[in-house]
């Protein structure tokens, strides 16, 4: 029987045909056609035909004879060929800066094509000294482009579209250039917004090189879209969303007769879209322009002009690129407080990687990089889309420091506590985790002193009798759960709540003590924590049963077993949206024997909570850091997670722990397709 090495991409492809190799460009290709969405014909090329070329130092001979009914119907249809990479490596999927090789006329250069293509993939790896690595490869149909563009789809919080189009290749806009069109709309394929701007050039390939050309002056003004064309690009946009059941992004042709070629989708969850604001110009900004993500912070302004230039960025920096630098790799982008630029839209390159950093982001200010200087200190606000000088519009960073949202907050442990402190790591690192805020340290202090429960505490502290201590405990829980909170606060807790709960439908609220998850000492499970709340009576009185809980006798003792002294002890309560998961556990980033090159993965049906209160008996795997493969598996007979699910959560460790610099115990949540990031901590064993 012949090897097989070419598979068509249909509709519910079975990944068994090429021993569950996957990559996201494979599956979301696949995807594509799941959700019926239109597009040039694609087949998958297996990552064992690279294995024998590997051994063989040349292509079988079954392998000419597989190809050319496959090039005979891709040259007659389309009329050219692309072969794209579709790489996985050991700790990366297909990096952006490998090539695809296009405008592909018969089945020689085909062939020439998946050399270079393997090539490039070798040359990665050396470079990066990467052992591991699978080299799979699409070839596809090439649709000629007349005009391009991306898409993204928020289907469940604004139910918006934003459709960008340009003449051209779509390599104008990911670059970050100015030259394209944006349209604004809802899923009943309304145009609720545009923006139509003069469009001087635009990418075309000849050859299979990329060329900038002019665009005819005639059409430079007009709209490069119909509105039936937009209407059909929503609709379907939509259908892919609502398959997803999350955000989306998908790239897109145009050929000049109509046929629309969606060619490479991406879940983007967490992604909420706005109407660009039709408030008036406000002269008091110094620059105007195109929110990204949201958020407001003050900082100081680096305008890089140059990489070399990229060195001097400073933690916390306020980070301005001209357009030259818009289509460059910014490897700073995860220590930056906000990011602006000149040119852009919200579907840039640069774009997709402030939200997934989640840094606020404003692009397309024209003259950002002009107008500020370096050494300013101003205010960003990015939920309007505009920079003031520092003192003008500070008050929109709001003046308490007792509830505060963790989303783009730069926080001392000692005013979060360590649970919250690194929850924000983890939102820093463009992580999946849940919206949360936390009601601080200096909102329990307040509370304390306001209620005069805060001398009582340290009387009791001073003569505590580690014998007697549940009696000491009961006396402070009940001044405690009886304590006011004052309407200021209240309101505060509560208006944050109502967001959350808008979202999420229910939160959690969990203790966070500037003595716990460090590497010296966990707490673990000392500290009290509530889940599925729904309403404020409950909220407020778990709030009160987490502050409380900083003085559960098991909590005492195991500070001064620890060296901790508790009258220095702080406590902040997190409130977080709650994830309803349908499977959860935990990643050990390294063995309990302390070998580090392998992950422990636990997991369970249902909450965390099941698997870290010991109440259900987990799926445990062990898996290899290095390649992701399961290397042992105890428990239920029946497969928990799928080996996508399990790559992806050892690269999430992998990402985790490289960024906290130390071995991590981190709890996660499954919720249909989407992976929830809920707490890290050190492992401290």
């Amino acid at each position: 029987m012949k090897r097989k090495f070419i598979f068509p991409l249909k509709k519910n492809f079975d990944y068994f045909n090429i021993d569950n190799f996957r990559t996201k460009k494979l599956e979301g290709t696949v995807e594509l056609r799941n959700a019926d969405l239109p597009g040039a014909d694609a087949y998958i090329i297996s990552p064992k035909l690279y294995i024998s070329l590997l051994k063989e130092k040349k292509f079988p001979e079954s392998l000419k004879s597989e190809l050319a009914p496959v090039v005979k119907k891709l040259i007659k249809k389309f009329s050219k060929i692309t072969v794209r990479t579709c790489f996985r490596f050991s700790g990366y999927e297909n990096p952006r800066s490998l090539p695809a090789f296009r405008d592909l006329k018969n089945q020689k250069q085909v062939l020439t094509g998946i050399k270079q293509a393997y090539k490039a993939g070798e040359d990665f790896a050396k470079e990066n000294n990467i052992d591991w690595f699978e080299l799979g490869l699409i070839i596809m149909g090439r649709v000629e482009a007349e005009k391009s563009g991306i898409i993204i789809v928020d289907p469940e919080k604004s139910n918006l579209c934003v459709v960008e189009v340009c003449w051209g290749d779509v390599h104008l806009i990911a670059v970050g250039e100015d030259d394209f069109d944006s349209y604004w709309v809802n899923r009943k394929g309304k145009i609720v917004h545009k923006v139509i701007r003069e469009k001087k050039k635009g990418y075309y390939f000849k050859n299979g090189d990329k060329v900038k050309r002019a665009i005819s002056k005639s059409v430079r003004k007009n709209p490069s879209l119909t509105d039936n064309e937009v209407k059909r690009l929503a609709e379907n946009a939509f259908k892919a969303a609502t398959y997803h059941n999350t955000s989306v992004e998908i790239e897109y042709m145009i050929r000049r007769d109509g046929f629309i070629d969606m060619y490479e989708l991406q879940e983007r969850s967490g992604l909420n879209l706005d109407v660009p604001s039709k408030k008036k110009f406000d002269k008091s900004a110094l620059v105007n322009g195109i929110v990204v993500n949201k958020g407001r912070v003050e900082g100081i302004v680096k305008i890089v002009k140059e990489l070399k230039e990229l060195k001097e960025v400073q933690p916390g920096a306020v980070l301005v690129l001209p357009s030259e630098l818009m289509g460059e790799d910014i490897p700073v982008i995860g220590k930056i407080k906000a990011l602006i630029t000149d040119t852009g839209g919200i579907t840039a390159h640069i774009s997709t990687i402030a939200k997934e950093c989640k840094i606020p982001c404003i692009v397309g200010t024209q003259d950002a990089s002009k107008k500020l200087k370096n050494g300013m200190r101003v205010v960003v606000d990015a939920d309007v889309g505009k920079i003031y000088p520092s003192g003008q519009a500070i008050t929109s960073l709001g003046s308490s420091s007792r509830v505060l949202w963790l989303e783009g907050l730069k926080a001392k442990l000692d005013l979060v506590g360590a649970k919250a402190f690194n929850l924000i790591g983890l939102m820093q690192l463009g992580e999946n985790v849940p919206a949360a805020y936390v009601a601080t340290t200096e909102a329990f202090s307040e509370f304390l002193k306001e209620n005069r429960i805060d001398k009582y505490i340290e009387q009791e502290l001073v003569k505590i009798d580690v014998e007697n201590l549940g009696d000491s405990e009961e006396l402070l829980k009940k001044k405690i759960l009886s304590g006011k909170i004052n309407n200021k606060l209240k309101s505060e807790i509560l208006e944050a709540f109502k967001k959350l709960k808008a979202e999420y439908g229910k939160v959690s609220v969990r203790s966070s003590a500037t003595c716990e998850d460090s590497v010296k000492a966990s707490f673990a499970g000392q500290f009290q924590s509530f889940l599925f709340v729904d309403d404020k009576e409950t909220l407020f009185e778990s709030v009160r049963r987490c502050w409380a809980s900083l003085f559960r006798a098991g909590a005492v003792v195991y500070a001064v077993k620890h060296g901790i002294d508790i009258k220095k002890v702080k406590m902040a309560v997190i409130i977080q949206g709650m994830v309803d998961a349908d499977k959860a556990g935990v990643i050990f980033t390294k063995d309990l024997e302390g070998k580090k090159d392998i992950m422990i993965i636990e997991a369970a049906k249902g909450i965390g909570e099941n698997v870290v209160s010991g109440e259900v008996t987990p799926v445990t795997y062990t898996v290899s850091k290095e390649t992701g493969r399961i290397m042992n598996k105890e428990g239920s007979s029946k497969e928990l997670l799928t080996t996508s699910q399990i790559l992806n959560l050892t690269n999430l460790g992998k990402r985790v722990e490289e960024a906290f610099e130390l071995s991590c115990d981190i709890e996660w949540a499954i919720k249909g397709k989407k992976i929830y990031l809920l707490q890290t901590r050190p492992i401290t064993t």
